[in-house]
């Protein structure tokens, strides 16, 4: 029986932009269903934030375009904060039709581009044509059935406590997404995609990436060391859940040879992601020796 993964999210969000689509590749890799739910998220508008929410807000956008421009995707500040009830309802009807991750990502490219107001009925309307959805169908949904199914998803979204967007519930429990904790830099056997499958036992996202004033060795196992000055090529593993890691940290036998630890790599166009990596333990550097 296949277990069911809802996801709960909002145009409005960047990161929820950015974990839509790897979001529904869990389909393939797990014996699960996604559920995409969606939820009105309530944020403060500019001049409406203390000093520091703005300061968050900024950093949010610096980091979510860090990830966006990695996936060559185009995320640019909003002039406000939208009610995407509009936009949303659009979504439920598309998810009725079948067409909800085609529908949901040409939302999500347009708004982040700046090309649709979600709240503007029209331009929705302009969207679920180019889906190959029925405009008059759509209107009629907005007006009646589809008011009373985005009030149901936002009932729901109370009762499971949802609080921000995007977040996965499984089980009851819920993951509410942060990129920097299921990405990892590797350097060493990782790095050939062959291998990587066979010991994830899937494919997974990998961007090029480069790890600045450390270097690279090999004795019986890789290994990096400080050296200023040095870079270690390599790649940034993304998309990474709780059991991609237990493989891995059993095959880079920590906490014997590895240990796993935050460390900040630079990927496309010189920008810095925050990410895991695999240090090596002294007995690892010890073999260099011998």
């Amino acid at each position: 029986m296949r277990g069911l993964v809802k996801m709960y999210s909002d145009y409005k969000s960047p990161f929820a932009y950015l974990a839509f689509e790897p979001g529904f590749r869990l389909e393939e890799r797990y014996n699960v269903t996604m559920r995409w739910i969606p939820f009105q998220l309530r944020i403060k508008d500019k001049g409406e934030r203390s000093l520091y929410s703005e300061y968050k807000t900024r950093y949010s956008y610096l980091d979510a375009r860090r990830w966006a421009k990695s996936r060559d995707l185009i995320i640019r500040s909003q002039p406000k904060v939208y009610d995407t009830r509009i936009a949303l309802i659009g979504g439920l009807f598309a998810q009725k039709h079948d067409k909800l991750m085609s529908f949901n990502l040409k939302v999500y490219e347009l708004f982040w581009k700046r090309e649709l107001q979600p709240d503007d009925p029209d331009q929705v309307a302009g969207v679920v044509a180019h889906v190959g959805l029925a405009v008059d169908e759509f209107r009629t949904y907005l007006a009646g059935a589809g008011a009373n199914d985005y009030e149901r998803a936002q009932e729901e979204a109370a009762t499971d406590h949802i609080f921000g967007v995007p977040i996965f519930l499984f089980n009851d429990e819920p993951f509410w997404t942060a990129d920097e904790a299921t990405s990892l830099f590797v350097y060493g056997s990782l790095i050939d995609e062959t291998h990587r499958a066979e010991i994830i036992g899937c494919h997974v996202e990998a961007i090029a990436a480069t790890l600045h004033d450390y270097e690279r060795g090999r004795a019986r196992h890789f290994y990096i060391c400080q050296k200023a000055g040095s870079v270690t090529s390599g790649f940034l593993l993304v998309n990474l859940d709780a059991r991609d890691f237990a493989t891995l940290d059993r095959y880079e036998e920590i906490p014997v040879l590895y240990t796993r630890e935050k460390i900040t790599v630079a990927i496309a166009g010189g920008d810095r992601a925050r990410c895991w990596i695999y240090l090596p333990t002294p007995a690892t550097l010890g073999m260099d020796r011998n």
